[in-house]
Formats: structure tokens, sequence, C-alpha cells
């Protein structure tokens, strides 16, 4: 595991971006056979409802990785990474979550580029197309002040210009340590904490 970026690609065509970027990664870049790269997502609702507001008071999301079987979850400030058993463990406590009536699952490659690897996925409800999620991960460090400056180019090398990119990154107010996660090592935990970011973001999940 290195250091990633995430982002949201508002491509213009929509769902045939992905299949765009692949022709790109193959022919451009001379990428080998891609392996799939799937995720899930799932919003939760706290039960419980405010006595003055009459609102739903909490959220939980989940964020399962078919390829690697992990499973993390965030709830208010804290981002944890368990068991794939776990989603069904959330899922049955209906007396204290309830679900949305979809999962949000994203499906797509993943492309090794020499020190870096690109994940790109779009969602399988096409309807609900808000663009082409995009991971790229620096694989030789683990220290996010190293690795930054490394995928900013190289993003920049993969993304047609003038493209409307969305992304979630740490600042001086909005930090990594407010979900008790280090500002100093990078961890697969930290990713989930960026595609939970940008789905909050843009609504990924509410569509």
């Amino acid at each position: 595991m290195g250091v990633t970026s995430v982002l949201l690609l508002k491509a213009q065509n929509g769902p045939l971006a992905l299949q765009q970027f692949h022709t790109k990664m193959t022919e451009i870049f001379a990428c080998r056979t891609p392996e799939r790269w799937v995720i899930a997502t799932k919003l939760y609702f706290d039960t419980k409802i405010s006595s003055d507001s009459e609102t739903i008071k909490k959220q939980l999301y989940t964020i399962l990785y078919i390829n690697i079987n992990r499973l993390y979850v965030l709830s208010e400030d804290c981002i944890v990474e368990t068991e794939t058993e776990m989603d069904a463990i959330i899922s049955s406590l209906k007396n204290l979550w309830q679900h949305r009536p979809h999962t949000s699952r994203f499906e797509g490659n993943a492309y090794s580029v020499g020190d870096f690897i690109v994940r790109v996925a779009n969602p399988t409800i096409v309807h609900s197309y808000r663009g082409m999620l995009v991971e790229v991960e620096y694989l030789p460090t683990v220290h996010p002040h190293v690795a930054i400056p490394l995928l900013r180019e190289f993003i920049d090398m993969i993304i047609t210009p003038n493209s409307e990119v969305v992304k979630w990154e740490p600042t001086v107010e909005d930090t990594y340590s407010k979900v008790g996660l280090s500002e100093e090592v990078f961890t697969r935990t930290h990713t989930s904490y960026q595609y939970i970011r940008l789905f909050k973001a843009e609504n990924l999940l509410l569509s």
C-alpha cells in the first residue's frame, strides 16, 4: 500500500469515459491487461428521530473493496477497517440503522504504470451517473508529504486537459486526524476516507 489520491472526473461523454480511458491507458501508456476493480458503498441513517427537528441525526457509511475483501466503516468522527462480515451485522441492526434503498456499486479497471496504480470505475446504475471515479496510488512510499507532489504531476499527465475534476484533500481545518488517522503514515483507511468525503460532497449515495 502506498499513498492515494481519489477524484471524480466529470466527463461530458458520460459512461463511455471508462472505455475511452481504457484506450488511453493501453495505447498511450502501454499498460498490460488490466485487473477488474470493484467497490460497493452503502449509506445508513440513524433510526432515532430528534424530537425537536424531526430529522435524522446521524449517518453511517460503509465501503467494501471487493478485490481485497475489506470493509471500512465511517460514523461521525471515527473510521475503522473491519472484516466483510461486519456488513451483514450492520444491515441486521434495523432498530439502529436504516439502509438506503440500494447499494452504490462502482466497477472498472486497475492499471499498473511504473510506480503508480490507476483505478477507474463507473457506477453500475447508469441513470445515476455523475462522473468516473479515479484512484491513483503511488507505491514507493507511505508518507503523504513525499507522494502528493508526484501524484499531482502524474494525474495531470493522465487526465485530459480542461476536464472538470472534483477531489477531497486535507486542509488545516479538515484533516485525517479528525477521524483518528495519522497525518504522517498513509493506509487504505485513508483512501476510504477520501472516497467517503468525495461521495458526501457530490451526493453520490443519495441519487
